[in-house]
């Protein structure tokens, strides 16, 4: 039973398939509650076109219930539709359409609410008013890798680290270091290295061409 006080936090690795097992969640609230619709909420259009794509591979029956609640041009395949059951968008989004409760479409209907990379959320101003809004109110999941979290607002209901994933789920991974010629002078705000720092480093397109190579290499080798 999913206590409605605080977020359920599901913690797995990126990869280890954190968005899976929330999408079964979904799934089966949807099919066991008629009247029942599901919010899937993240910071970005980027990661919730991942999400949507995922859901047409998985569980191709529902796709005539997902709708989007605004969008970008550049994502084609996510489709608006605010009376969809399964409805995605954006925190920024929501924030900007409902947070006052203006002509909200989810005050009336059992609502389970999804939120993608939740530590992000509730660090901000957007994540803040979610909790206001839904907390107590709805079912609340959490998804993340590194759950920075307040534990009064959240909880930690399944975790995993890597190491705890392999060997039985994922396979150990081998590390393979070398040069790539590359010196990378990363900016760090308040401990973390900043996101123009790491969009720099994942732009160096000479060294990403060297790591795919040395990947290519070794998994030719097995």
């Amino acid at each position: 039973m999913i206590d409605p006080k605080r977020v359920q936090v599901i913690s797995l690795p990126t990869g280890a398939g954190k968005t899976l097992v929330a999408m079964k969640l979904a799934f089966d609230f949807l099919d066991r509650n008629e009247d029942m619709k599901v919010l899937w909420l993240a910071p970005s259009w980027d990661l919730l076109d991942q999400a949507w794509r995922k859901c047409q591979e998985c569980v191709p029956q529902y796709i005539s219930q997902m709708g989007t609640i605004g969008g970008p041009k550049g994502l084609p395949d996510l489709k608006g539709n605010q009376q969809a059951r399964f409805l995605f968008t954006t925190v920024q989004t929501w924030y900007s359409r409902f947070s006052r409760g203006d002509h909200d479409p989810f005050s009336k209907q059992p609502l389970l609410v999804i939120i993608d990379e939740c530590h992000w959320a509730a660090a901000a101003q957007h994540g803040k008013a979610l909790l206001d809004r839904f907390l107590g109110q709805s079912l609340m999941i959490g998804l993340s890798a590194t759950p920075r979290v307040d534990p009064e607002t959240h909880h930690i209901a399944y975790a995993k680290t890597f190491a705890e994933l392999c060997p039985e789920f994922l396979a150990t991974p081998r590390i393979d270091e070398f040069a790539t010629g590359e010196i990378w002078d990363p900016i760090i705000n308040s401990g973390q290295i900043t996101s123009k720092s790491l969009a720099d480093l994942g732009d160096r397109e000479t060294r990403n061409e060297k790591i795919i190579q040395r990947f290519l290499h070794g998994y030719q080798e097995g």
